[in-house]
């Protein structure tokens, strides 16, 4: 419980002064004027062309998705058996 607003300013001041302390506390921690360096793969650059090995699958002639294609042609009237009792 707050008693006295020197206690509200009390608390106030340690706030503000853990709060600059813990901003030079962690620039000495993670920050430094050490140049980090790594050895990274090079990778080839990317071309447009497209060199695919499997002629099965690319061919001249696709089936064309928007055409219907039929099977065989269905004369069934009564696709499902009846129930007998």
């Amino acid at each position: 419980m707050l008693r006295s607003p020197k206690t509200i300013g009390l608390i106030g001041v340690i706030v503000i002064l853990s709060g600059v302390l813990s901003v030079f506390v962690s620039n000495l921690l993670f920050s430094g004027e050490d140049k980090l360096t790594t050895q990274v793969e090079e990778v080839d650059s990317i071309s447009s062309e497209f060199n695919y090995t499997g002629k099965s699958y690319f061919t001249d002639n696709p089936l064309n998705p928007t055409k219907d294609i039929t099977i065989e042609s269905n004369n069934n009237q009564q696709p499902l058996p009846t129930a007998t009792e």
